[in-house]
């Protein structure tokens, strides 16, 4: 199964340099439907930047819940693991 998910520029870009290969999102009702009930079944993310045509397809590694790294992010959020370099061609 794929998950979509829309990237601002910055960590769209993050990724396609190899600096980032954690995605996190919010824990909400909306993510946890979307994430966390599917664990089981999600084996590959596609990342668009922002709303334009670009997108890279990453491998799933696993999710998990987890705090994040980032200054003013204190919380824990779901975090895709996928390896920055796994490109997958469509």
């Amino acid at each position: 199964m794929t998950i979509h998910l829309v990237l601002t520029y910055y960590w769209f870009d993050e990724i396609i340099a190899g600096r980032k290969n954690i995605e996190y999102r919010k824990m909400t009702k909306y993510w946890k439907k979307r994430i966390w009930d599917n664990r089981n079944y999600i084996n590959r993310v596609r990342f668009s930047r922002g709303y334009t045509n670009k997108y890279i397809f990453r491998r799933v590694l696993g999710i998990d819940i987890g705090t994040c790294p980032y200054d003013g992010w204190d919380s824990e959020y779901y975090r895709l693991h996928f390896k920055p370099t796994d490109l997958i061609k469509e």
